[in-house]
């Protein structure tokens, strides 16, 4: 006998009792709710698969380290990190500061005359 057999021979034999009505409604509420967890089921299987492939890539990634990054701790990793994003912020402030000097020469120029009378005007422009 299955589960909708059980359901239905209960179901048929509260009918006929009034206090029992209340029983029946409870019935059919937890039917539903597990049907609900039943059609769930698949779900959460097919997730769990997922993660666990997903877990495993990690893995075979984490295998194609240098030895020298997977003997690291965390904390001296963090520390290089962190060391990388100082350098980085660094090389950034400079490039702009160099940019800001090529700005200000750019609006450097000179007159210059030659012996021979001619005026040359000297001055620097970007090529790019």
């Amino acid at each position: 006998m299955g589960y909708g057999t059980v359901v239905l021979k209960i179901s048929l034999e509260l009918q006929g009792y009034e206090p029992n009505k209340q029983l029946l409604a409870k019935l059919e509420s937890a039917k539903a709710k597990l049907d609900n967890i039943i059609q769930m089921k698949p779900k959460l299987v097919l997730e769990n698969s997922k993660m666990k492939e997903s877990i495993e890539q990690e893995k075979c990634q984490i295998n194609n380290f240098k030895c020298e990054l997977r003997a690291m701790d965390m904390k001296n990793m963090e520390e290089e990190y962190n060391a990388l994003l100082s350098d980085k912020a660094g090389e950034a402030e400079y490039l702009h500061s160099l940019q800001g000097q090529i700005e200000k020469l750019k609006g450097l120029s000179h007159k210059i005359k030659c012996a021979c009378g001619t005026e040359y005007k000297v001055g620097l422009e970007l090529c790019v």
